[in-house]
């Protein structure tokens, strides 16, 4: 299981005011799919729509949150700032499965 972090200012932080609640949810759900994907950040057009609604997508993307792939999905633009990549966790569950079969 992986986790995807969220910033106990992101309340308040005024990107997230300006987008509203239905955006603020949007975003909050766009991490857990990249984090529980591993997506490093990238969430694609299908996800999306399932998500929220293009208008929700065009404000995350207005306001910075979220960035616009030319129809091909988005990305959140400091996604990697702030949660490991797909490549980091594997590197740690490696090292783990190494771990654990040399305390065997």
């Amino acid at each position: 299981m992986t986790w995807s972090k969220l910033d106990d200012g992101f309340w308040s932080n005024p990107k997230v005011e300006r987008v509203g609640n239905d955006g603020a949810g949007a975003y909050a759900r766009c991490l857990s799919y990249c984090g529980h994907q591993e997506t490093d950040g990238f969430i694609p057009p299908g996800v999306a729509r399932y998500i929220a609604t293009a208008r929700t997508f065009q404000k995350l993307e207005a306001h910075g949150l979220v960035e616009g792939l030319n129809g091909t999905g988005y990305r959140i633009p400091d996604y990697l700032e702030f949660n490991p990549s797909h490549e980091r966790l594997e590197e740690k569950r490696e090292a783990d499965r190494k771990r654990k079969a040399a305390a065997s």
